[in-house]
């Protein structure tokens, strides 16, 4: 229990598709190619102690060797965390060939301070790669995940780490931008008849 697993499986001989599941036959997360060219890879905060399933299997209906490799994240963070300012924060950088953290290659790692209760959106671009977003507290604790956008608000104080990962293997130029985050709703909040409601 909260800890977070990086399960990668790989093959060269079919097109590997993860799935974990926990004791009771529960799928909790799927993923086909997050691991880079046909190889999968989840990150996984475990919400309880026990036992889980992992299934490994092929996606293309081939058959062969396979690598299934388990093991607890552990992240190390950028050695100064940045702040943000009264409009967030914008971070330009890149993504090169040497780039790698504990999540796996092909990623970098982003640290800032986060206050508790706050909310927070996470979007991060890029004209060069296709994007995946991990978002973790300082002890290396999976708080939200996305291709795009990630919306949270962290229930402790501090530094908090945010890893770019390039979902399609390819190389270049990022924008990521963190913003607190107020939503306004309307300004009669609407009543729900015996019928419910149709909008």
């Amino acid at each position: 229990k909260d800890k977070t697993y990086v399960i990668d499986l790989e093959s060269k001989d079919f097109d590997a598709y993860l799935r974990l599941l926990d004791k009771k036959g529960k799928q909790l997360a799927e993923d086909d190619d997050g691991g880079g060219d046909l190889n999968s890879q989840i990150v996984h905060a475990a919400t309880e102690t026990g036992d889980h399933q992992i299934v490994a299997t092929s996606l293309d209906g081939m058959n062969g060797k396979f690598t299934l490799k388990v093991r607890e994240l552990k992240l190390k963070g950028e050695a100064k965390a940045r702040k943000l300012g009264k409009d967030g924060l914008d971070v330009n950088d890149e993504i090169a060939q040497k780039d790698a953290t504990d999540v796996g290659k092909l990623t970098k790692v982003v640290s800032v301070h986060l206050k508790a209760g706050q909310a927070y959106l996470f979007d991060i671009e890029s004209e060069d790669f296709d994007c995946h977003l991990f978002v973790f507290d300082a002890k290396s604790k999976l708080l939200g995940q996305d291709l795009a956008k990630v919306t949270l608000a962290p229930t402790t104080d501090g530094v908090h780490h945010l890893v770019v990962k390039s979902f399609d293997g390819q190389l270049g130029k990022f924008d990521l931008k963190i913003r607190e985050f107020t939503l306004k709703g309307e300004a009669k909040a609407r009543e729900l008849g015996k019928n419910g409601l149709a909008i």
